[in-house]
């Protein structure tokens, strides 16, 4: 019987449009229609939707495709988590000939031959990246949807399923944990799912990450980014937790909490490099250059 009723739901779902959710959510005809204005409010339209299932599944829906949509936008010129390899011709279609490198072994050669061509392969990194994401009572609402946004960035980059995503207020949960196969969607609405509105809690972050993290390859490079103004208003002092990473990189939220401080000595201490990040509206872009650093 459940099973049915969760059918009835999705295909009832299927006939509300995205116009009907905006006009529901009081939208105007003016504003954002493609679904990212129903997720930066999307805690406060579920309780708006009350017993409504199927305008619930349609929410949901409509969320996580306005923020997969964002994210694949991003990173149409965002790096690849994937690093170059050159090597010698030995077989067709091993990688791809690389003209400038095999003019240069070929003039150099007396008597040149095909294992004198040089071609380029692109091979995964090896790379465990944890990227926490605040989701404290400052976070609720826009903000959350453009955390999101960044996660699915992350998520589309990395293909491998090498990567976990960390929820932290006045806990951590570690929503996507290092290799479980877990599918983009699902990972996206389990961001809206999972956030708790607490108060904010970098030891309990560091220390969730980090224990997931030590799942991986010992040969992979342990890389942590996390999101954070550095106001501590619950846990521990976090700063000896930095160095459990290889590195620890801090997009530090520029606002009247900031502790500009202790955001500079985690990235110190955890070798890493600090972000700024003025307009929290440049979040999911300015991630997407903290990748280009990683991966170099």
């Amino acid at each position: 019987m459940r099973d049915k009723h969760r059918a009835d739901v999705r295909q009832a779902a299927v006939t509300v449009s995205l116009r009907d959710l905006c006009k529901l959510a009081g939208l105007s005809e003016e504003g954002e229609q493609d679904g990212f204005a129903l997720a930066s409010e999307y805690h406060a339209l579920t309780q708006k939707f009350g017993g409504r299932a199927d305008l619930r599944a349609a929410l949901d829906r409509e969320v996580v495709e306005a923020i997969i949509r964002r994210a694949r936008q991003i990173i149409q010129s965002a790096a690849t988590l994937k690093r170059l390899v050159i090597e010698p011709y030995t077989e067709p279609g091993r990688g791809e000939l690389l003209l400038e490198e095999s003019l240069d072994e070929w003039v150099a050669q007396p008597h040149p031959t095909s294992h004198n061509l040089k071609v380029g392969l692109r091979l995964e990194r090896e790379l465990d990246i944890a990227l926490m994401l605040d989701t404290s009572l400052s976070m609720i609402g826009r903000k959350l949807a453009l955390s999101a946004v960044t996660a699915a960035v992350l998520a589309c980059r990395s293909r491998s399923q090498r990567y976990s995503i960390t929820l932290f207020q006045s806990g951590a949960t570690t929503i996507k944990r290092l290799g479980d196969p877990l599918p983009l969607r699902p990972m996206v609405n389990r961001i809206f799912e999972e956030a708790r509105f607490g108060y904010t809690n970098l030891e309990a972050a560091l220390t969730t990450a980090a224990r997931d993290l030590a799942r991986g390859s010992r040969r992979s490079r342990s890389v942590g980014v996390i999101i954070t103004d550095g106001s501590v208003t619950q846990g521990g002092n976090p700063l000896s937790l930095a160095a459990r990473f290889d590195a620890l990189h801090v997009i530090m939220i520029e606002d009247l909490n900031m502790d500009r401080d202790l955001c500079r000595a985690l990235a110190d201490a955890g070798h890493g490099r600090l972000f700024a990040l003025q307009s929290f509206e440049a979040l999911p872009r300015l991630f997407a250059q903290v990748l280009r650093v990683i991966i170099r």
